[in-house]
């Protein structure tokens, strides 16, 4: 078992979570009462145990389409088979890897579910 590193290059602390880039990288504000399918069932911060970088970095976000446990995703500690989210209520959920991808996708769009 080995340990990530706990600094970048520049010595800023890295973190294991991510924001979810449907919700931190969109151009037009966002409100709560916007969110489509309602705050509790929208993703805002998952862990992630991959490419770990400092929390105030731009790209310190991920899409959830890419789904959990992949390199490019979202993801808990080995052996989890999931990861916990922030969702935009403030509830924290554990969603498991095997959920269903489209499920996946409608969780991470705050403003209704994904189109097909």
């Amino acid at each position: 078992f080995r340990t990530p590193p706990l600094l970048d290059q520049h010595g800023f602390g890295l973190n294991h979570y991510a924001g979810n880039s449907r919700i931190f990288d969109r151009q037009e504000r966002l409100s709560i009462d916007s969110v489509g399918d309602g705050a509790a069932n929208t993703l805002m911060i998952g862990e992630v145990n991959s490419r770990f970088v400092p929390w105030g970095r731009p790209e310190n976000s991920r899409d959830p389409a890419k789904g959990i446990d992949t390199v490019d995703g979202f993801g808990g500690a080995p052996g989890s088979h999931g990861a916990t989210f922030l969702m935009m209520d403030g509830s924290v959920r554990f969603v498991r890897k095997d959920i269903d991808p489209k499920v996946l996708d409608a969780m991470g769009t705050p403003v209704g579910a994904a189109a097909e």
